[in-house]
């Protein structure tokens, strides 16, 4: 599961790279940073369909081969209707999104990891008690090593 798609590169890569299926969770609404700079548009529902169309074109390749399923709904309620070997945090990166969204799917996940750790780390720290970084500013929390 990636949380937080926007236009699907790292989805790509994901399911590009995996034997299993990614599950692209997105409300394509944007995060509060983002509607106070370029992406104001977001703040019509046609702005929101567009984005969501982008994001879809952009990994039509592997939706088509079963590799990708995007989800248009939050977080939250994503992690109400999959249990997942893994789940990849890059949503909002303010401190309450994180903690929701690594809440939310604690419970149904073997793997919890993202992105961005620099400005997510106090959260994670403060949730996930073995936080390993990976390159560049990846993170995550082995199966078993939660709380």
């Amino acid at each position: 599961v990636e949380i937080g798609v926007w236009k699907g590169r790292s989805t790509f890569a994901l399911a590009s790279a995996t034997r299993g299926v990614v599950y692209a969770v997105d409300h394509w609404c944007g995060s509060a940073d983002e509607l106070d700079g370029v992406y104001r548009e977001l703040k019509t529902s046609e702005g929101r369909r567009l984005a969501f169309a982008e994001a879809t074109n952009n990994l039509w390749p592997l939706i088509d081969l079963g590799k990708c399923v995007p989800l248009r709904m939050t977080s939250a309620k994503a992690s109400t209707l999959i249990l997942a070997d893994m789940v990849f945090i890059d949503g909002s990166h303010d401190a309450i999104s994180v903690e929701m969204d690594i809440r939310s799917w604690l419970p149904c996940s073997k793997m919890i990891c993202g992105h961005d750790f620099d400005a997510v780390k106090n959260t994670v720290a403060k949730l996930l008690p073995v936080v390993n970084r990976g390159p560049g500013s990846i993170w995550f929390c082995p199966s078993g090593s939660t709380p």
